[in-house]
């Protein structure tokens, strides 16, 4: 998808002198690196290091957290690689060989009192462009998670702006994307998400961590919940062509005070804290627990996988020293559906949270399991 023209000018919100002047001088000089070097190539071909500057029809968006599993991975139809670990080059090479883009973060702890001061949004922005230049990487995926309300929404697009418009300044093909909740306004992010998607090439909705009961065990990431969010971000203008659906490889491990029936997992109610300020529940009695954990422990269930239709998510219920849990995750099949629901939507893309969940390890059961994870996206792309 071409950039928007509101990515593509020189006019920006509020700009510091010094970084206006960079931006000028880069533009009548040629230059296409905002005055930042970037380091010799470390690939054994040179050419690996040049941007990518393909727009793939369809992403698949991966969020990458440890440099430890990546050679494992399904690249098949990976477009983009954003690195939330750290930066290993051999990532970059092998990426670039497959014509896919690596993404730096950015954003994700960034103060909200900076968020006004036009001096520390230039220098916050002038540091991401260099490191994304010289690690010859593709551009930037923006984690700004912060509660925000209404009347302060314009400074965070006026940052998002301004990296925007600093990335492309120094990379034409750059790759700018912006997490969000998986509906708009969710969690006390009064954002303008309109603004966002368009100075933006996608918005990565977050699909996950949506857990709605405080008395009872619930999904991750039901679909319909899912399907309403989606509804909600074209309702207010955005297009499919817009966005990207991440989905958890990961799910929630409650712990039981008692089971009710048709094995609802009664929870502590006092250890459920609700704020009215971010919209966020947090629950006592529950833990994140990662894919490759999950199939582990559901060899030791007292129920075996039990599917609800409501959420079309699997559970299962186990004991620790005689205290029931109850774990809700998702799998190949309840993904699948997923993944179907954003093809049906025509969304942009999908993505997860994270590829590196899943067990990478030689044990031939681990692998099969790992294969079946990632076969699964195919789903959308077939």
């Amino acid at each position: 998808m071409a950039a928007s023209s509101g990515c593509n000018s020189l006019t920006m919100y509020s700009y510091s002198t010094v970084l206006l002047l960079s931006v000028l001088l880069a533009v009548f000089t040629g230059s296409n690196c905002f005055m930042h070097k970037a380091d010799p190539c470390p690939c054994k071909d040179p050419t690996l290091c040049n941007f990518i500057t393909k727009k793939p029809q369809k992403e698949l968006f991966v969020f990458q957290v440890t440099n430890e599993n990546w050679m494992e991975y399904d690249w098949s139809y990976i477009t983009t690689v954003a690195l939330f670990g750290p930066y290993t080059p051999d990532v970059m090479c092998h990426a670039h060989s497959k014509g896919i883009r690596l993404v730096m973060s950015g954003l994700t702890d960034y103060p909200v009192s900076q968020l006004s001061n036009a001096t520390h949004r230039s220098v916050w922005v002038k540091q991401q462009v260099q490191f994304a230049t010289k690690q010859h990487m593709d551009g930037i995926n923006i984690d700004f998670e912060k509660p925000l309300s209404p009347s302060r929404s314009e400074l965070l697009t006026a940052l998002v702006n301004e990296t925007a418009q600093a990335f492309r300044a120094a990379n034409p093909y750059a790759q700018i994307t912006v997490d969000v909740p998986y509906a708009p306004c969710g969690y006390g992010r009064y954002y303008d998400y309109n603004k966002l998607a368009s100075l933006c090439d996608f918005l990565v909705m977050m699909d996950y961590d949506m857990l709605q009961s405080s008395t009872h065990a619930t999904s991750n990431d039901g679909i319909n919940l899912i399907r309403k969010g989606i509804e909600a971000f074209q309702a207010v203008g955005i297009p499919a062509s817009k966005l990207v659906a991440a989905v958890p490889w990961y799910g929630y491990d409650f712990t039981c005070t008692h089971l009710l029936k048709d094995n609802i997992c009664n929870l502590d109610d006092q250890q459920y804290e609700y704020d009215v300020m971010t919209g966020i529940a947090t629950y006592g009695t529950h833990v994140q627990v990662v894919y490759k954990r999950i199939t582990q422990l559901l060899k030791n269930s007292t129920t075996g996988r039990i599917f609800n239709e409501t959420y079309e998510s699997p559970f299962f219920n186990y004991l620790v020293s005689g205290q029931t849990h109850q774990l809700w995750y998702d799998d190949p099949e309840s993904l699948m559906l997923r993944y179907n629901n954003a093809k049906s939507f025509q969304l942009r893309g999908v993505s997860m949270f994270q590829a590196d969940c899943l067990d990478y390890s030689d044990d031939p059961e681990a692998k099969a399991l790992t294969k079946a994870m990632w076969d699964a996206i195919n789903t959308f792309f077939v």
